[in-house]
Protein backbone atom coordinates (compact mmCIF):
# COMPACT_ATOMS: atom_id res chain seq x y z
CA UNK A 1 0.00 0.00 0.00
CA UNK A 2 1.32 3.19 -0.68
CA UNK A 3 2.80 5.60 2.01
CA UNK A 4 1.18 8.86 2.79
CA UNK A 5 2.60 11.50 0.62
CA UNK A 6 3.66 13.18 3.89
CA UNK A 7 6.07 10.22 4.81
CA UNK A 8 10.07 10.49 4.52
CA UNK A 9 11.21 6.95 4.77
CA UNK A 10 12.81 4.80 5.33
CA UNK A 11 15.03 5.02 8.79
CA UNK A 12 18.06 3.12 8.94
CA UNK A 13 21.31 2.60 10.89
CA UNK A 14 24.27 2.69 9.36
CA UNK A 15 26.51 -0.16 11.56
CA UNK A 16 25.36 -3.02 13.82
CA UNK A 17 27.29 -4.90 16.64
CA UNK A 18 26.14 -7.82 18.71
CA UNK A 19 25.50 -7.46 21.95
CA UNK A 20 28.04 -7.03 24.60
CA UNK A 21 30.82 -6.71 22.06
CA UNK A 22 33.43 -4.02 22.08
CA UNK A 23 34.91 -5.06 18.43
CA UNK A 24 34.70 -2.76 15.44
CA UNK A 25 30.43 -3.15 14.22
CA UNK A 26 29.78 -5.06 10.70
CA UNK A 27 28.83 -2.49 8.24
CA UNK A 28 25.06 -3.25 7.46
CA UNK A 29 24.96 -5.22 3.70
CA UNK A 30 24.64 -2.64 0.91
CA UNK A 31 22.49 -4.83 -0.69
CA UNK A 32 19.71 -3.43 2.36
CA UNK A 33 20.85 0.29 1.45
CA UNK A 34 20.12 -0.66 -2.35
CA UNK A 35 17.02 -2.18 -1.63
CA UNK A 36 15.74 0.70 0.46
CA UNK A 37 16.69 3.32 -2.61
CA UNK A 38 15.07 1.13 -4.97
CA UNK A 39 12.03 1.02 -2.73
CA UNK A 40 12.53 4.61 -2.28
CA UNK A 41 12.74 6.05 -6.16
CA UNK A 42 9.80 3.68 -6.76
CA UNK A 43 7.28 5.59 -4.62
CA UNK A 44 4.96 8.15 -6.84
CA UNK A 45 5.48 11.21 -4.70
CA UNK A 46 3.00 14.04 -5.87
CA UNK A 47 1.17 17.52 -5.30
CA UNK A 48 3.24 20.76 -5.24
CA UNK A 49 4.31 21.15 -1.59
CA UNK A 50 6.71 17.72 -2.02
CA UNK A 51 9.70 17.76 -3.58
CA UNK A 52 10.46 15.61 -6.75
CA UNK A 53 13.22 14.15 -5.67
CA UNK A 54 13.12 11.23 -2.64
CA UNK A 55 14.80 11.05 0.13
CA UNK A 56 16.87 8.74 2.29
CA UNK A 57 17.26 9.40 5.92
CA UNK A 58 19.98 7.59 7.83
CA UNK A 59 20.80 8.40 11.57
CA UNK A 60 23.77 7.60 13.08
CA UNK A 61 24.06 3.98 14.69
CA UNK A 62 24.40 3.26 18.65
CA UNK A 63 27.61 2.42 18.13
CA UNK A 64 30.85 5.06 18.25
CA UNK A 65 33.63 5.17 16.04
CA UNK A 66 36.36 5.69 18.18
CA UNK A 67 37.78 8.79 16.02
CA UNK A 68 36.61 11.02 13.37
CA UNK A 69 38.77 9.32 10.65
CA UNK A 70 37.84 6.11 11.89
CA UNK A 71 34.09 6.97 11.74
CA UNK A 72 34.56 8.38 8.14
CA UNK A 73 36.44 5.18 7.23
CA UNK A 74 33.61 2.99 8.27
CA UNK A 75 31.34 5.33 7.04
CA UNK A 76 32.39 5.00 3.56
CA UNK A 77 31.90 1.37 2.93
CA UNK A 78 27.91 1.99 3.08
CA UNK A 79 27.69 5.44 1.53
CA UNK A 80 30.30 4.74 -0.69
CA UNK A 81 28.20 2.26 -2.97
CA UNK A 82 24.84 3.41 -1.78
CA UNK A 83 25.29 7.28 -2.93
CA UNK A 84 26.75 6.01 -6.40
CA UNK A 85 23.73 3.77 -6.53
CA UNK A 86 21.42 6.15 -4.93
CA UNK A 87 22.25 8.74 -7.94
CA UNK A 88 21.07 6.03 -10.34
CA UNK A 89 17.53 5.85 -8.89
CA UNK A 90 17.44 10.07 -8.07
CA UNK A 91 17.95 9.14 -4.21
CA UNK A 92 19.40 11.70 -2.04
CA UNK A 93 21.40 10.19 1.19
CA UNK A 94 20.93 12.52 3.73
CA UNK A 95 22.61 12.08 7.63
CA UNK A 96 21.28 14.26 10.15
CA UNK A 97 23.16 16.45 12.44
CA UNK A 98 22.14 14.30 15.56
CA UNK A 99 25.07 14.63 18.36
CA UNK A 100 28.47 12.78 18.36
CA UNK A 101 29.98 12.36 14.97
CA UNK A 102 27.01 13.19 12.80
CA UNK A 103 26.93 16.67 14.47
CA UNK A 104 30.73 16.79 14.36
CA UNK A 105 31.87 19.61 12.07
CA UNK A 106 35.35 17.58 11.77
CA UNK A 107 33.64 14.77 10.36
CA UNK A 108 31.30 16.60 8.48
CA UNK A 109 34.50 17.94 6.54
CA UNK A 110 36.02 14.68 5.89
CA UNK A 111 33.00 12.83 5.00
CA UNK A 112 32.19 15.63 2.15
CA UNK A 113 35.79 15.32 1.46
CA UNK A 114 36.53 11.46 1.38
CA UNK A 115 32.93 11.39 -0.56
CA UNK A 116 31.94 14.64 -3.00
CA UNK A 117 28.43 13.81 -4.03
CA UNK A 118 25.50 15.94 -4.94
CA UNK A 119 23.00 13.19 -3.65
CA UNK A 120 24.79 13.25 -0.04
CA UNK A 121 23.91 15.74 2.02
CA UNK A 122 22.89 16.21 6.02
CA UNK A 123 19.62 17.41 7.46
CA UNK A 124 20.62 20.37 9.30
CA UNK A 125 19.05 19.92 12.92
CA UNK A 126 19.80 22.97 15.01
CA UNK A 127 18.70 21.43 18.35
CA UNK A 128 20.67 18.34 18.13
CA UNK A 129 24.05 20.08 19.05
CA UNK A 130 26.42 19.99 22.72
CA UNK A 131 26.85 23.53 22.06
CA UNK A 132 25.72 26.67 19.89
CA UNK A 133 29.09 27.16 18.64
CA UNK A 134 29.22 23.76 17.32
CA UNK A 135 26.26 24.30 15.62
CA UNK A 136 27.69 27.25 13.68
CA UNK A 137 30.95 26.00 13.27
CA UNK A 138 28.96 22.78 11.81
CA UNK A 139 26.35 24.81 9.39
CA UNK A 140 29.88 26.52 8.07
CA UNK A 141 31.44 23.37 7.08
CA UNK A 142 27.90 22.00 5.59
CA UNK A 143 26.76 24.90 3.57
CA UNK A 144 30.95 25.22 2.32
CA UNK A 145 30.02 21.82 0.67
CA UNK A 146 26.38 22.84 -0.42
CA UNK A 147 25.18 19.60 1.36
CA UNK A 148 23.08 21.01 3.49
CA UNK A 149 19.38 19.06 2.00
CA UNK A 150 16.83 19.48 4.74
CA UNK A 151 16.57 21.03 8.08
CA UNK A 152 14.48 20.63 11.24
CA UNK A 153 12.95 23.17 13.10
CA UNK A 154 13.94 22.22 16.61
CA UNK A 155 12.25 23.98 19.22
CA UNK A 156 12.23 23.79 23.06
CA UNK A 157 11.15 26.98 24.60
CA UNK A 158 10.19 30.75 23.26
CA UNK A 159 10.66 34.20 25.34
CA UNK A 160 7.98 36.84 25.64
CA UNK A 161 8.85 37.99 22.13
CA UNK A 162 8.21 34.74 20.80
CA UNK A 163 12.28 34.03 20.13
CA UNK A 164 13.95 30.34 20.88
CA UNK A 165 15.71 30.51 23.92
CA UNK A 166 18.22 28.07 22.92
CA UNK A 167 18.77 28.20 18.93
CA UNK A 168 19.18 31.68 16.75
CA UNK A 169 16.80 30.72 14.15
CA UNK A 170 17.34 34.26 12.45
CA UNK A 171 20.75 33.85 12.19
CA UNK A 172 20.64 30.43 10.75
CA UNK A 173 18.26 30.98 8.29
CA UNK A 174 20.18 34.03 7.15
CA UNK A 175 23.15 31.87 6.49
CA UNK A 176 21.23 29.65 4.89
CA UNK A 177 19.62 32.29 2.94
CA UNK A 178 22.46 34.48 1.45
CA UNK A 179 24.20 31.39 0.27
CA UNK A 180 22.04 30.65 -1.90
CA UNK A 181 20.33 27.15 0.30
CA UNK A 182 16.62 26.88 -1.03
CA UNK A 183 14.84 23.90 0.89
CA UNK A 184 11.51 22.50 2.90
CA UNK A 185 11.91 22.14 6.61
CA UNK A 186 9.47 20.15 9.04
CA UNK A 187 8.89 21.30 12.65
CA UNK A 188 9.74 19.23 15.38
CA UNK A 189 8.49 20.77 19.10
CA UNK A 190 10.19 19.06 22.01
CA UNK A 191 9.56 21.74 24.67
CA UNK A 192 6.56 21.63 27.44
CA UNK A 193 3.74 24.13 26.40
CA UNK A 194 1.02 22.67 24.92
CA UNK A 195 1.71 21.10 21.73
CA UNK A 196 -0.34 23.24 19.36
CA UNK A 197 0.75 25.92 20.64
CA UNK A 198 4.62 25.30 20.33
CA UNK A 199 4.07 23.96 16.87
CA UNK A 200 2.34 27.54 15.54
CA UNK A 201 5.12 29.42 17.57
CA UNK A 202 8.14 27.67 15.82
CA UNK A 203 5.73 28.17 12.84
CA UNK A 204 5.83 31.73 13.60
CA UNK A 205 9.51 32.02 14.42
CA UNK A 206 10.58 30.56 11.16
CA UNK A 207 7.91 32.79 8.93
CA UNK A 208 9.69 35.74 10.82
CA UNK A 209 13.59 34.26 10.46
CA UNK A 210 12.92 33.91 6.42
CA UNK A 211 10.89 37.50 6.52
CA UNK A 212 14.29 39.27 7.91
CA UNK A 213 16.87 37.10 5.61
CA UNK A 214 14.70 38.45 2.61
CA UNK A 215 14.74 42.46 4.37
CA UNK A 216 11.35 41.94 5.50
CA UNK A 217 9.04 42.80 8.41
CA UNK A 218 7.26 40.05 9.69
CA UNK A 219 5.30 40.42 13.27
CA UNK A 220 4.59 37.18 14.54
CA UNK A 221 1.43 36.24 15.79
CA UNK A 222 1.41 34.82 19.07
CA UNK A 223 -1.77 34.20 20.70
CA UNK A 224 -3.39 31.20 20.25
CA UNK A 225 -7.38 29.49 20.69
CA UNK A 226 -6.83 26.80 23.13
CA UNK A 227 -4.87 23.48 22.54
CA UNK A 228 -8.31 21.67 23.13
CA UNK A 229 -10.16 24.24 20.22
CA UNK A 230 -7.47 24.11 18.01
CA UNK A 231 -7.97 20.39 18.02
CA UNK A 232 -11.48 20.55 17.78
CA UNK A 233 -11.40 22.98 14.80
CA UNK A 234 -8.38 20.00 13.01
CA UNK A 235 -11.33 17.37 13.62
CA UNK A 236 -14.28 19.38 12.56
CA UNK A 237 -12.12 19.71 8.70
Amino acid sequence: RRPPRSTLFPYTTLFRSPPKSNNRPKALGRCRCRSWCAKLSAVPWRGKNYDKKKWLFIPTGEVKPSSNAEAVEWALEVLGPSVDYGKERGVNLCIETHHRYSSNPDFQEKLLTALPSTNLGFIFDIGNFENRDLSWKSLDVLIKHKAVKYMHAKTYAFDEKGFETTCEYPKAIKQMYDAGIRIKASIEWEGKMPTFHGILHTYELCKYSIAKAQNQNYTMNLHWDSNEQIMQNIMQK
